[in-house]
């Protein structure tokens, strides 16, 4: 079994996410895709509102539900976790309780620019393979090059072909701040949710 992680925020999920999820599945090798959402933002935005960590769980699982994917599913996995929620302690967490599945982990092209300041990832590259979705103007080959030269690394998949999009969680938020609709930026389930429980961001 191989299962590519999608970590982040997720506040709240998109259909971004979701394509990014799909296209994955699809084109890179694995049998499923985990989101877990952080209960934490990674840094402090005081001018948005970070739903509850089990909203957002729930929001995640509505998603999943909506498109009928069931090669999708979410944990709750760092809520359990000391903080901060390293991606290293979860993956090792995760690792130690399902040690006969092999992970990748899903990541946009802006943070394998940052991944040299992440914690303990000398270790990191050598516990999973990565999954490198391009953003912008990022030369994704040029970094993966230079992550090799400088640690050992396992498998590292540059996905130069998936879609892009601008859709973005903040986006989102702010459409809602300004009572505008988010039909077809989220699916249906998730903006009936975010509606009838007149959730704010």
């Amino acid at each position: 079994m191989t299962t590519a992680l999608f970590i982040g925020t997720f506040n709240p999920i998109h259909n971004g996410h979701l394509m990014i999820a799909n296209y994955v599945l699809n084109n890179a090798n694995v049998d499923k895709v985990l989101f877990i959402p952080s209960p934490d933002a990674p840094f402090k935005d005081t001018h948005n509102v970070l739903l509850d960590f089990k909203i957002r769980c729930d929001l995640i699982e509505l998603s999943i539900y909506d498109i009928g994917n069931k090669r999708m599913s979410y944990s709750a996995i760092e809520e359990s976790l000391s903080y901060p929620t390293y991606t290293y302690n979860t993956i090792k967490k995760l690792q130690e309780i399902s040690y006969e599945v092999e992970f990748s982990l899903i990541i946009g092209a802006d943070n394998l620019k940052q991944l040299h300041t992440w914690h303990k990832i000398d270790e990191l590259l050598t516990m999973v393979n990565f999954i490198i979705i391009p953003r912008g103007d990022i030369d994704c080959d040029k970094e993966v090059r230079k992550l090799k030269e400088k640690y050992v690394t396992r498998d590292i998949t540059i996905l130069n072909d998936c879609p892009q999009s601008n859709l973005s969680s903040t986006f989102i938020r702010n459409q809602l701040k300004q009572g505008k609709t988010i039909d077809f930026y989220v699916p249906e389930r998730v903006s009936k949710h975010i509606s009838n429980n007149r959730l704010c961001f």
